[in-house]
């Protein structure tokens, strides 16, 4: 058992799956700022803790996606993961770019990694705040 990410927003321009989740975050292909907004990093922070207290990694025993949510979830508890296993020798926000290049293949989704680079410092930040 886990919590997933139930937002599902479509880009009102280009019509992609994003999570417009802070109030300067624009669609990763378009560029396009709406209007809304969409509380992800509280509920994302939520999720990467209730794995590793339930089970001891941020990955979770079993994940299914189901949205975009999901997918961009399924990638940060992999950093989080990472970042964990190297005991955070590494500044957060250069490993996960590093990762990110390097570790997944985003085809002709390459918009894609800034956006999820930006959930993943900001998840966390949000857990490092937890944790003080």
């Amino acid at each position: 058992m886990t919590i997933h990410i139930k937002c599902k927003h479509k880009c009102a321009f280009c019509g992609i799956d994003y999570i417009p989740f802070d109030d300067d975050v624009p669609c990763p292909h378009c560029g396009e700022l709406e209007e809304e907004r969409y509380d992800l990093i509280p509920e994302a922070a939520a999720s990467a803790r209730f794995n590793l207290l339930d089970h001891g990694s941020y990955i979770p025993l079993a994940w299914v996606i189901l949205s975009h949510g999901d997918s961009v979830m399924s990638i940060i508890f992999r950093l989080l993961e990472l970042d964990r296993q190297e005991g955070s020798l590494n500044n957060f926000s250069e490993m996960a770019r590093e990762a990110l290049e390097k570790k997944f293949d985003w085809g002709d989704e390459g918009y894609m990694l800034p956006y999820v680079h930006r959930i993943a410092v900001r998840v966390h930040q949000e857990l490092s705040v937890a944790e003080t």
